[in-house]
């Protein structure tokens, strides 16, 4: 491998070459300087993670902590469910219909439910699930219920953007559906 020096190609690049190397060194020397480094995040990440995790030492576990649940034995408040199933095999037929129970308050296949504002996110076939909607809503004659269908593009992958805009929107919703609760 040849390497070449620059100032040996052409004198008048050896002035250029010299001032580089004279700012690396100074560079070099401040960052080895054996002053013990920590590093510094930005204000803004600390506030994002202050928001972003809730921390429970083990001590400080609570023993009658009891669960919580939104349809008895199935959902509980606070968790994260995921339904996962090959493609047409009803996971959106079976979520409309528990979401609908939950937001009119309706017992669903004899568990008990706890009523609240439903947001269900039609990533594709928003026409379909609206469809769906409208069948459940004539098949139990009710209207007025906390149920929303939402549809268009979110990205949860690429930022914090999309997901604090959906859940400012959803408490505004929540706040409505309560406020226009009959």
């Amino acid at each position: 491998m040849l390497v070449l020096n620059l100032a040996d190609i052409h004198p008048r690049f050896s002035a250029e070459v010299e001032a580089a190397k004279a700012q690396i060194n100074a560079h070099a020397m401040a960052a080895n300087d054996n002053r013990r480094k920590t590093l510094q995040m930005p204000d803004a990440v600390k506030a994002d993670l202050k928001s972003r995790f809730d921390v429970t030492w083990f001590d400080d576990v609570n023993e009658s902590v009891t669960k919580e649940d939104i349809v008895k034995g199935l959902l509980g408040v606070g968790e994260f469910s995921l339904f996962v199933a090959k493609p047409g095999t009803a996971k959106s037929v079976l979520l409309c219909d528990i979401g609908c129970h939950i937001a009119a308050g309706r017992e669903w296949h004899g568990r008990n439910v706890k009523q609240g504002l439903v947001v269900f996110f039609a990533a594709e076939r928003k026409g379909l699930t609206e469809r769906r909607v409208a069948a459940w809503r004539k098949k139990h004659g009710l209207g007025g219920i906390p149920f929303v269908v939402v549809g268009g593009k979110l990205d949860l992958t690429g930022g914090l953007l999309d997901a604090k805009l959906l859940a400012a929107t959803i408490k505004s919703w929540r706040r409505s559906a309560t406020t226009n609760a009959p």
